[in-house]
């Protein structure tokens, strides 16, 4: 079954963060993702789809070669 993220195709990079956050209950200053996950890292389609670089892509655009886009506060479901 499709995550409703990806049930309605979305192009607006504020629709795709609201629909993942829709997602995500707040710890502090973190996200904490509810959805599926690849060994506890917030994923679409397990192994497929990784949600940080799709919100890292939704806001500032697509992801320089080489980066790694993870999170400073040591929570591995955190997409802040």
């Amino acid at each position: 079954m499709a995550d409703a993220i990806l049930d309605e195709p979305r192009t607006d990079g504020a629709g795709v963060i609201d629909s993942i956050l829709s997602r995500c209950t707040e710890d502090g200053d973190c996200m904490i993702w509810q959805g599926q996950d690849n060994h506890g890292r917030p994923a679409i389609y397990p192994g497929k789809c990784s949600v940080r670089r799709i919100v890292y892509t939704a806001a500032h655009g697509s992801i320089p070669e080489g980066r790694v886009i993870s999170v400073s506060c040591g929570q591995i479901a955190c997409l802040e």
